[in-house]
This record gives C-alpha cells, sequence and structure tokens, in this order.
C-alpha cells in the first residue's frame, strides 16, 4: 500500500502486517523538498508527520521482530526536485532506506493541468538521474548501502538475464499482464495510466459483470499487447532485449498506441539509462562489482 503516512498510527500498521500488506511510504525528499510538493489545505507541510509515520512503521516492525521487510519509501521527482539530487539521496540513507525509486513523472492525470509548473523534459531528468547514480555509486564506494531501484531492474535483465516483472520494461508491456486496476464501481483497466487516461478506449470489462477469462481475451488487451512489440517499432536499439514502451503513455502524447519509437520521452530516459549503465560498468571494474552486488 502506498500511503503518505499522515494517519497511519499503530493499530492501522498491525492490521496491515497481519493481512500480509507491505507499506510504502511516500517521501519526496529532505523538509525545503517535501514540503514545497505535499501540503495540507491550510498550506502547512507534511514532512514532520510523514517522518513521524516512517519512525512508528520501522518501530512496530522492531517490535514485532519483522526484519525480512524493507522500510519502502517512494519519492515523487517533479520540477522542483530536480537541483537536489543528493539531498534527496542523503535523505533517503538517513532514514534507512537501502532503494531509491527515481522515476520520470507522465504528462497524464492531474498533471496535465500543472505540467508548465511541475513538469520537465526527458533531457532535464537525464541529467537529474545520472548525477544521483553518480552519487549513489560514490556512497557505495564509500560502504553506504543505497541502490537505485530502476537501475536494479535493468541489471536484473542484463546480467542475471531475468525478467523482474517491470511493467515498463516488458516485451510487449505488462499492463494488463501482470497488473491490473480497478475502479470503485469495478471497471477494470490494464494499468494505473490507462485508469487516468480518462478514455474508454483502455477499459477491459468490469468485476461485476465479466469474468477473468473474458478480461484477459479482451480485444483491447491484444491491442495494447500488439502495439508494444518493440521487435516491431525499436528493431534498431541496441538495447532491444531489455527495453519496453507504454502504449498508453504513447496514445497520451502522441495520439496513437503505435508508437513514434524514438520521440516517445520514456524511450529517451530508458535509452540514456542503459547506456549509462553500459558506460559506467567499461569505466570502472568498481562499478560493476557494486552493481553485481546490487542484483544479487
Amino acid at each position: 500500500m502506498v500511503t503518505n503516512g499522515v494517519l497511519l498510527d499503530e493499530s492501522k500498521i498491525n492490521f496491515l502486517i497481519d493481512n500480509n500488506v507491505e507499506i510504502c511510504i511516500s517521501l519526496d525528499g529532505p523538509k525545503k523538498i517535501h514540503n514545497c510538493n505535499r501540503v495540507y489545505n491550510n498550506g502547512k507541510g507534511s514532512y514532520m508527520e510523514v517522518i513521524q509515520a516512517i519512525n512508528r512503521t520501522r518501530n512496530v516492525y522492531n517490535k514485532r521482530k519483522i526484519h525480512n521487510r524493507p522500510m519502502n519509501l517512494l519519492p515523487t521527482i517533479n520540477k522542483n526536485s530536480l537541483s537536489y539530487a543528493e539531498e534527496i539521496i542523503d535523505e533517503y540513507v538517513k532514514r534507512g532506506a537501502e532503494q531509491i525509486a527515481l522515476r520520470p513523472i507522465n504528462n497524464i492525470g492531474a498533471a496535465k493541468d500543472v505540467w508548465g509548473k511541475i513538469g520537465y523534459s526527458a533531457e532535464e531528468f537525464n541529467n537529474f538521474w545520472s548525477e544521483a547514480m553518480d552519487y549513489i555509486l560514490a556512497l557505495n564506494l564509500r560502504g553506504v548501502n543505497i541502490k537505485e531501484r530502476i537501475a536494479t531492474v535493468m541489471l536484473k535483465k542484463i546480467l542475471n538475464k531475468e525478467n523482474p516483472g517491470y511493467v515498463d520494461l516488458m516485451n510487449p508491456c505488462g499492463a494488463g499482464r501482470s497488473v491490473l486496476t480497478y475502479m470503485p464501481n469495478g471497471d477494470i483497466y490494464p494499468c494505473d495510466e490507462a485508469r487516468m487516461s480518462e478514455s474508454d478506449m483502455f477499459k477491459l470489462g468490469n468485476v461485476l459483470k465479466n469474468e477473468y477469462e473474458e478480461i484477459m481475451k479482451s480485444p483491447g488487451l491484444f491491442s495494447l499487447c500488439q502495439s508494444s512489440l518493440l521487435d516491431i517499432w525499436n528493431y534498431n536499439c541496441a538495447y532491444l532485449p531489455w527495453m519496453g514502451t507504454c502504449p498508453v503513455i504513447n496514445y497520451l502524447s502522441q495520439g496513437n498506441i503505435v508508437p513514434k519509437i524514438t520521440q516517445s520521452e520514456l524511450y529517451k530516459i530508458h535509452h540514456f539509462q542503459f547506456s549509462y549503465i553500459f558506460k559506467k560498468m567499461l569505466e570502472d571494474n568498481k562499478n560493476r562489482i557494486i552493481f553485481e552486488r546490487w542484483v544479487k
């Protein structure tokens, strides 16, 4: 369960543990960044309450001797974050996190209305991500145990020859096959992005009306799979064996589920990230050793 944490108390945490629900708390970085993004209706920042929720969750885990669950924290990276890569990572290290997921935001849903305020280009995000990765590698060389989640997914594909099931890096896209999103009225979508598209073209059915087999054989799901087969659209890319694409994002940004792949912002980001990983492994064997440790 991903939550801002402000309503988490000990009884709720225990209930979630008892029902085998993992907890992930949104933390966008140190106080000045988090409070810029996440405020109450009265304008007050939520940083202190979120930190209390993190500490409260960890205390319950320790009290119940649950040591096999990591402290899951998740940042949202918007325009306000781009100049503070090191500060965001330092905050995660300070909070005992062993992993940070530096994901780009998409220009969909509520983000569309404020994109000029919070959005950025693929190039701007890539600059941020490479700066963050350089710092994470430097911390690892100093013995600090922190890794970047998207890089770890890519490394599992490259070094371990395994599919971690990360939807955006599956070929075809894993939406609808490895994840489904349910609306309160029972409507079923292949992914959260499809739900936010406000388009019925991505709706696969309704849990109150359709059997599971109907959903899995729906024409809409087959269309998503066919339009995201990168062997058709991305055959010149050196990273084709590990890449993926999102037909929903392609539709929302390009007006077609069939992508102009090299113009996709997500493609530009993933291509840059794979290039960075290979470059770092070729530059210094110490980096490769760090990467191999991440995927063991």
